[in-house]
């Protein structure tokens, strides 16, 4: 991530938003963010992240997007709209790559899934789901469900 994105470094060497930020500034109605940020790594992997996009991105856009930065062996399946605690769209994505790599015990998924929801958080603090402006996409080894609030 580094060596492709380049990394936001503070103050004593810390991220301004977080563990990892990385890539070009992205403006949009959450603010002025970094690409990614938030990035979580685990067993020197990067196993979480949160993915910007720019106001008005489609959802196939940001599927497009977040599909870019996974392993050539990777699929998205189905969106599913969740409406409980606000409202996003989440999907899994799954990979043998992911898979191999993630069956590390400090990882702990040899499923080789990773969870992504996409949505935007409004000027009421809402998450909010809509096909054509999604502004951020959350990245995880831990599983989204829709008994979870958005």
């Amino acid at each position: 991530m580094e060596s492709v994105h380049g990394r936001d470094q503070i103050t004593n060497g810390a991220c301004s938003s977080g563990p990892g930020c990385f890539g070009q500034k992205v403006s949009n109605a959450e603010g002025a963010l970094y690409q990614f940020t938030a990035a979580s790594i685990g067993a020197g992997l990067i196993d979480g992240y949160t993915q910007a996009f720019a106001n008005n991105t489609t959802i196939a856009e940001a599927e497009q997007q977040v599909m870019k930065w996974m392993p050539s062996d990777a699929t998205m399946g189905a969106l599913t709209i969740d409406h409980h605690g606000g409202s996003c769209a989440w999907a899994t994505i799954t990979s043998p790559k992911l898979a191999r790599l993630f069956k590390n015990p400090q990882i702990g998924d040899p499923s080789g899934r990773v969870w992504v929801e996409f949505g935007y958080i409004d000027a009421a603090l809402n998450q909010v789901y809509q096909p054509n402006n999604v502004q951020h996409a959350d990245i995880s080894t831990i599983p989204a469900s829709s008994s979870q609030s958005c």
